[in-house]
């Protein structure tokens, strides 16, 4: 097997002033190809309040993973497993976060403040880290499959990804090309994978 980190992410935050429990969901995270779920690492900053992890079967039944009631964004650790969880290809892992942006969060830095992606800790995240377990081959037939993308479209994918997750969502793509964002995303997932991409602009080429 080879490990892999990846995430569930949204980087469309709005936290508003003074809320105490604001949710916010994560674009699911779609999993190509068989793997084993093993440990999670959620990332918020000061307002982070709870975290959660479901799995979402491709049979359409949906299992809690992870609760994490109480974040603290000073102890920030790594949670696995104590057993691996199978997850079939086209498994979906979402990940759900609230928000405490309220006066009696006493970490808070200004509860007067809408508060919006960033990489200060007085802006915030939320991205949802798991590892996964996938066979060597599956990892080769990955590797093959990048390393046959036009350089072109891994250039722009890679610029385009701001926060190196190795998916593109909805806000990373610009205003201008975001009306072809569903034709790009052929699974239908919410978000925009490399090859997806170079799928996309191959067939506007043609």
């Amino acid at each position: 097997y080879e490990v892999e980190t990846i995430s569930a992410a949204q980087l469309r935050l709005a936290v508003p002033p003074r809320a105490a429990d604001y949710e916010v969901a994560a674009v699911p995270r779609s999993i190509p190809t068989d793997a084993r779920l093993l440990s999670f690492m959620p990332h918020m900053h000061l307002r982070g309040k709870s975290f959660r992890y479901d799995v979402e079967f491709p049979d359409g039944r949906r299992r809690c993973v992870l609760q994490i009631p109480s974040y603290d964004f000073n102890w920030q650790t790594e949670y696995w497993l104590k057993e691996p969880l199978r997850l079939p290809a086209g498994t979906r892992v979402h990940a759900t976060a609230h928000f405490d942006n309220s006066e009696a969060n006493l970490n808070n830095p200004d509860p007067d403040q809408t508060v919006r992606w960033g990489e200060q800790t007085w802006d915030e995240m939320m991205i949802g880290y798991f590892t996964i377990a996938v066979s060597k081959s599956a990892a080769e037939r990955r590797r093959r499959e990048r390393a046959s993308i036009d350089p072109r479209a891994r250039r722009l994918f890679e610029r385009l990804d701001r926060n190196r997750d190795g998916m593109l969502t909805r806000e990373e793509i610009p205003r201008k090309s975001r009306q072809h964002f569903r034709r790009t995303d052929r699974n239908g997932d919410g978000i925009v994978s490399l090859k997806e991409l170079a799928d996309f602009l191959s067939s506007r080429s043609k």
